[in-house]
């Protein structure tokens, strides 16, 4: 009896990650509202919209926080992690994702920014539970901000890709209060292993299964 099995070393790519640094520029104030926020109960003024940020010294790319509990300023740079939204240490990875995927490559004004960011930390905090409850809430939105949030949180994102780069912070300061932790299309310089390619690995696992069983 011939049996056939599928390389560990193949699972393994699936889980693959690249360590890089990231720098930013501070926000796209092209796109990006000043809103008033509260997260754990600690109220704050702060800019929802796109960050410019760039990877290993690359071009400048656009890139949104998925993480209220640090702080970042304008020429920060920090070591992260680049893996992606499925990423099971990122609340609510996977919508997140394809949260990212459908709405920012079509923001293209103040409101449109403003309401994709607050629409993912909603998401990220409380699973996408609206401004007034959860440990996420906003005041004072203006109301075609508030209508743009709504449509993005209630979207059921049928047929929409998970797959977006995750930034994560490999550590936030000495105090645990920097360096935040956030999400983004693919730039030159960060080429984690894609979604896609994980599930490629999976067939060519369950393949091999098949095969084990059929030649006997």
């Amino acid at each position: 009896m011939i049996r056939t099995f599928a390389p560990l070393s193949l699972l393994v790519l699936a889980a693959a990650a690249n360590a890089a640094d990231i720098k930013f520029f501070g926000a796209d104030m092209t796109f990006t509202r000043d809103v008033r926020i509260s997260y754990l109960g600690q109220n704050s003024h702060v800019y929802a919209g796109p960050l410019k940020v760039a990877v290993d010294g690359g071009s400048q790319f656009s890139a949104y926080c998925v993480d209220l509990a640090h702080s970042i300023s304008s020429g920060d740079q920090w070591s992260v992690t680049v893996t992606s939204t499925s990423d099971p240490s990122l609340n609510n990875g996977v919508r997140l994702g394809q949260i990212y995927n459908k709405y920012a490559g079509s923001v293209s004004s103040k409101d449109e920014g403003a309401a994709l960011q607050l629409a993912l930390w909603d998401v990220w905090a409380d699973g996408g539970d609206g401004f007034s409850s959860g440990a996420f809430r906003a005041t004072s939105i203006s109301a075609s901000v508030t209508a743009l949030f709504s449509a993005i949180v209630a979207d059921p994102l049928t047929g929409i890709s998970s797959f977006t780069n995750y930034y994560k912070a490999d550590f936030h300061g000495p105090n645990n209060d920097r360096n935040q932790n956030l999400i983004g299309g693919t730039p030159p310089n960060a080429t984690p292993v894609p979604e896609p390619a994980s599930m490629a690995v999976i067939g060519l696992g369950l393949a091999a299964l098949r095969r084990r069983r059929a030649v006997k």
